[in-house]
């Protein structure tokens, strides 16, 4: 039996077992109103019948678990391709993006696979941004009729083996480093490197001590929003040395490299990189940045890459009793783009 594993989630071919949990999550009106092929109301009955619908499939539908609890259905071997649908309890906590990017990987890991389609009602936003985070893009509109409800307008999209192998390609190489998004799963390693005081002091949002809870919910901020990855984890082999991350408007940069590996240049590598991913993935024309006045190895990174001093200011930091005076910095697009290192 073909199961698929992810950071927190168990995709996995439906059993019979699973026939109550599947009625209870899908009997709601506010799963069934975005579907156009789940009854409703919907029975045990009908869950029965779909298990063992699929079960001579031996492939595709997933159920999808989440510390072995039922939270829903994902596949891409329908009619429609790509479909899924969340019990409501499991919204807004990134399963769905979580699930079905496993999906679509799977789906695309046969070479003969060349493009993979799905669709959303208009008003779903939910499914919308998912489908938008995994690289898929709208090529169709059109109204649908419902069996079981009314009609809706219909979005059909596509993603191609093109776009799909571009939307993996988050990963960034250094001469020595690898620079990869953030995980959940990172946290210890975070707390590790940012919990140290003379770390956390020439940054706001990193403490000392840093609590478990706070440096989780310090990572899930930062996960959550996955269309485009905005925290990075540095790497060099095997080992976690520090992070790099971006966000904000205008956009802001910040830097953290573990104190042990401080002097050697591994955060000038990493910062470059990342200034290079954000300028090819948005549009920004500017990048800013703030660095306390006794930071003077960022003063020296910062302007190595063409950031300019456009004022001072005073600033915060969750690591330092009172606030502190900070040199503001900008770089331009033309600027950076400008370089000769």
């Amino acid at each position: 039996m073909r199961e698929v594993k992810t950071e927190r989630l168990l995709l996995r071919q439906l059993r019979d077992e699973d026939a109550y949990a599947l009625a209870e999550a899908a009997n709601n009106f506010e799963i069934a109103k975005w579907l156009n092929l789940l009854p409703h109301p919907y029975s045990l009955g009908d869950a029965k019948e779909f298990i063992n619908r699929i079960r001579d499939t031996k492939t595709e539908p997933f159920g999808v678990f989440n510390d072995g609890i039922f939270i829903g259905v994902i596949g891409t071997e329908g009619p429609l391709g790509l479909g899924y649908w969340f019990a409501q309890e499991a919204w807004g906590k990134g399963f769905g993006t979580e699930a079905a990017k496993a999906s679509v990987d799977l789906y695309f890991s046969n070479p003969d696979a060349k493009e993979l389609l799905s669709s959303y009602v208009v008003a779903n936003l939910g499914s919308a941004r998912i489908q938008e985070k995994l690289g898929f893009k709208i090529v169709d509109r059109k109204i649908v009729e419902r069996k079981h409800l009314n009609d809706v307008e219909h979005v059909t999209t596509v993603l191609t083996r093109q776009a799909w192998l571009e939307a993996k390609e988050r990963v960034m190489k250094t001469k020595r480093l690898t620079l990869r998004p953030l995980r959940r799963s990172d946290w210890k390693a975070i707390q590790k490197i940012g919990g140290n005081s003379n770390v956390a002091s020439m940054t706001g949002s990193l403490k000392s001590p840093w609590l478990d809870n706070d440096v989780q919910d310090w990572v899930q901020l930062r996960v959550s929003d996955r269309d485009i990855p905005k925290t990075f984890i540095i790497e060099m082999g095997n080992k976690i040395i520090g992070f790099t991350g971006i966000g904000g408007n205008p956009i802001s940069l910040m830097y953290v490299v573990d104190q042990a590996y401080w002097g050697q240049g591994f955060a000038s590598e990493a910062v470059y990189k990342t200034l290079e991913y954000t300028f090819k993935s948005s549009s920004a024309d500017d990048i800013v940045a703030d660095v306390f006045h006794d930071n003077l190895a960022s003063v020296r990174i910062l302007e190595k890459f063409g950031f300019k001093c456009i004022g001072e200011d005073v600033d915060t930091s969750l690591a330092r009793v009172e606030p502190a005076p900070v040199f503001l910095y900008r770089l331009s697009r033309t600027d950076f783009e400008s370089l000769s290192l």
